[in-house]
């Protein structure tokens, strides 16, 4: 196990799941229910030196939430395909970032993000090493009551989509 960042948050950890909120009205009987994600752009210095775009390829992803003693818990699951472009130069990649991402809220503020398969996780400045990553394996994003970040690798690799598109 190896630790990437400790640092203070300045942005919100819910910026780390490009999930929206957007859901369908009806679950099915395990609590699953439809949500999609947005395409997105960051200005030049949010998260690239460049600015950065998503559009999103293919969607069909699926969330559920319920509680566990005091700890409510989000998952997220389902296919998610995203061309990331590079706003200046319009040079674009293809990436799956289809896996599995369960939240656990916990009483004290803190959130706990374990991510496997394939995800996303954009990294802001004042927060670690900036650049939108790409991740394949395990990884474990914990955002502090104080929100300060550790952002840990259990088994996997990353890839800075800045890095590629730069």
């Amino acid at each position: 196990m190896r630790k990437l960042t400790t640092c203070v948050a300045a942005a919100a950890a819910g910026a780390l799941l490009a999930v929206s909120a957007s859901t369908a009205r009806a679950a099915d009987a395990d609590g699953w229910q439809r949500t999609h994600t947005d395409p997105f752009e960051f200005a030049a210095g949010a998260l690239c030196p460049f600015g950065l775009k998503g559009d999103i390829l293919y969607d069909n992803e699926f969330t559920r939430s319920y509680q566990s003693g005091a700890t409510r818990i989000e998952e997220f699951t389902g296919p998610l395909g995203i061309r990331f472009g590079n706003v200046a130069t319009g040079r674009t990649i293809d990436r799956d970032v289809t896996g599995f991402i369960r939240v656990l809220h916990q009483p004290d503020g803190s959130r706990e993000f374990d991510l496997w398969g394939n995800s996303v996780a954009p990294i802001f400045p004042g927060t670690g090493q900036a650049g939108d990553y790409v991740t394949h394996g395990h990884f474990v994003l914990v955002v502090h009551a104080d929100k300060s970040r550790e952002y840990t690798v259990r088994q996997g690799t990353s890839e800075d989509v800045c890095k590629t598109l730069a």
